[in-house]
């Protein structure tokens, strides 16, 4: 992208704006005069050409904040204004820029407010989303939708670009040195159309320097009251040799103690979502104030980038309301920070969030949808195409990428050899004993016949016909929605797998306090207090016994040996859920019902019992 090309032309707006006319000009072709299809799929079904043209529009820029600024044409962390969605400006403390205001008003510095000269206003201060009234500049009338309104929009960014292109505003005062070549492009909204670069902001601009600020030798904090005890971090140490991680449950644990400064953005996101639970009791008894700030930290980074599967089946209204649970979830963090002095957090990363969660959510849908994994998962894709001489590199990325599928796609069906069967041409594509389905849910490798004893109380539950009457097929494998569960009796590999599982509980119904569920804008006294990430679908722990499918139906199974849970009201204070090891029964259930892996955590001082640690993100990063 930018970043890449030559140190010259980096700096150079003319430039920058070239480099981006070959993609706005397409972009205006397809939404103006679209691509021509012939469907030869539906032309089939009614047995004469069907076609039909196919107009694209841009919905939303995604990328970490300073490549975003280069495109968006707009100030970034060295800039007073470098919220680009409102009128809000930074204070200099020392040579830095912070977003204060959130336990006390900010004052607004002369050079860069457009809302009054050293006016002092909190960070959420409706006067920073609605902007000036009347007019900026004598000589230029307001635009529609500009002056008077509530909220920062499109056409207010859009304003401020022509403000300053039109030199009657100062760049400082804007936030913004231009017009963005995006702003050619039809129906690309200038404010909303650039997504909250949640990833980067949250997980490594304040995630990470909330926990360097706490457990960094070299920091700056270590005389400072939040500087966390060598004995503390001792025992931090002490117990992640204690934290299991199969090999197919993304990255190995690191110590965060040790290896913190290692760390990549995946790591502080399974951190933050599943090992940080092993030391929240640490953080409790030590300062109450800075557990409760990183629970309510950790809720909104759970919200944003591992909510999969929490919200199925909500209306519009209902997500907005856990959208704004979210986002005052983390207005209270950053209270909390600027309360106790924690300044290291107060920057852009922590304002863009919290200020513009919900709203952007409103645009775009949930963020865990449009964030920067994938965009730079696509990237490294093609820097693997490298200085290669390929003629057409998007052929070659895409003709690998099916490569890569149709390679996984026989590992899954138990080949071992693909030279030789690529080769023989004697790909097994249906057994007696195989699943041979296409769709989300399918048992892998090869069944093996089980035969189920007629009392079977576990089994006479879900077969509606004798067993004996039926040829049930046991499998130590599945491929669940793309991820491959494994079970306790799969035995194939040399490394550690993962068996431990969470489903759902099919008797559970997701219940909601009657005043949040009125409200779209608020959260109730009694549901602010509750710091912990909500998942409202309930469920069943334990692990995996096998897969079982029924020959000639779709009916496919998981059987589990599931736990007794046993969590207590300090366990729900601490944030996690724990489970009695030595209480199991087992039970089956529809293979749908899987949610996602997990890890039990047992240090010796636990006894028989166990937190659980879940694996929200794994396969969606």
């Amino acid at each position: 992208g930018v970043d890449n090309m030559p140190p010259s032309f980096k700096h150079c707006e003319a430039y920058r704006k070239v480099f981006m006319v070959p993609f706005v000009e397409e972009m205006k072709e397809l939404s103006q005069q679209g691509i021509l299809v012939k469907d030869l799929y539906v032309s089939k079904m009614l047995n004469k050409d069907f076609e039909y043209t196919m107009f694209y529009d841009l919905a939303t820029c995604t990328g970490d904040t300073p490549a975003r600024g280069k495109i968006a044409c707009t100030y970034t962390q060295a800039g007073l204004r470098g919220d680009q969605y409102s009128y809000f400006s930074a204070c200099s403390v020392g040579n830095k820029r912070k977003y204060m205001g959130y336990s006390e008003p900010q004052v607004q510095p002369e050079k860069s407010s457009m809302l009054g000269a050293n006016i002092e206003l909190t960070a959420f201060d409706r006067k920073v989303y609605a902007g000036p009234v009347g007019r900026i500049h004598p000589s230029r009338a307001r635009e529609e939708g500009t002056d008077g309104t509530e909220g920062f929009n499109h056409a207010k960014a859009l304003e401020l670009h022509r403000l300053v292109e039109d030199k009657l505003l100062s760049p400082e005062k804007a936030g913004r040195y231009g017009l963005p070549p995006l702003a050619q492009v039809p129906h690309f909204d200038l404010c909303w159309g650039y997504a909250l670069p949640v990833v980067h902001a949250l997980l490594w601009g304040v995630c990470k320097k909330f926990w360097l600020a706490l457990i960094d030798e070299d920091s700056k904090n270590k005389n400072t009251d939040h500087y966390m005890p060598k004995k503390l971090r001792d025992e931090i140490q002490a117990r992640a040799k204690f934290v299991k991680c199969p090999h197919d449950t993304g990255r190995p644990y690191l110590d965060i103690v040790k290896y913190k400064k290692t760390w990549k953005m995946e790591n502080w996101l399974h951190f933050a979502e599943t090992y940080c639970l092993a030391f929240h009791d640490i953080l409790a008894d030590w300062k109450p104030w800075i557990f409760n700030a990183w629970f309510h930290l950790r809720c909104t980074i759970m919200h944003c980038l591992s909510s999969y599967g929490w919200y199925e089946n909500f209306t519009p209204e209902r997500f907005h309301h856990v959208s704004f649970k979210a986002q005052e979830h983390l207005r209270e963090f950053a209270k909390l920070c600027q309360i106790n002095k924690l300044e290291d957090v107060l920057t852009l990363n922590l304002r863009l969030i919290s200020a513009h969660l919900a709203q952007s959510e409103q645009y775009l849908g949930p963020l865990r949808n449009v964030h920067e994994f994938p965009l730079e998962r696509a990237v490294q894709a093609y820097g693997k195409v490298g200085d290669a001489s390929v003629r057409h590199p998007e052929k070659y990325i895409a003709n690998r990428y099916l490569l890569e599928n149709a390679c996984n796609r026989l590992i899954a069906e138990g080949v071992r050899d693909i030279y030789s069967e690529l080769e023989n041409g004697n790909r097994i594509t249906t057994h007696e004993n195989r699943d041979d389905s296409s769709g989300e849910l399918k048992c892998l490798g090869s069944g093996k016949p089980t035969i189920i004893e007629q009392a079977s109380q576990l089994w006479s539950q879900v077969l509606s016909t004798s067993a004996a009457d039926l040829t049930i097929l046991k499998f130590t494998r599945a491929s669940i929605r793309n991820e491959e569960v494994h079970s306790i009796g799969n035995t194939g590999r040399e490394s550690r797998h993962s068996y431990s599982v969470c489903v759902k509980d099919p008797s559970h119904e997701p219940t909601m306090c009657r005043a949040c569920a009125e409200s779209q804008r608020r959260v109730c006294q009694e549901c602010a207090k509750n710091a912990n990430p909500v998942d409202y679908c309930a469920s069943i722990y334990g692990n995996v016994l096998g897969f079982y499918k029924i020959a000639g139906t779709d009916t496919r199974l998981l059987e589990i040996e599931c736990y007794d849970i046993v969590t207590d009201d300090k366990d729900r204070k601490l944030g996690y859920e724990r489970v009695d090891m030595a209480q199991k029964t087992t039970i089956l259930m529809p293979l749908e019902t899987f949610r996602h892996k997990l890890q039990f955590f047992q240090p010796p001082h636990m006894e028989n019992t166990a937190i659980v640690m879940n694996q929200w993100s794994l396969g969606k990063t």
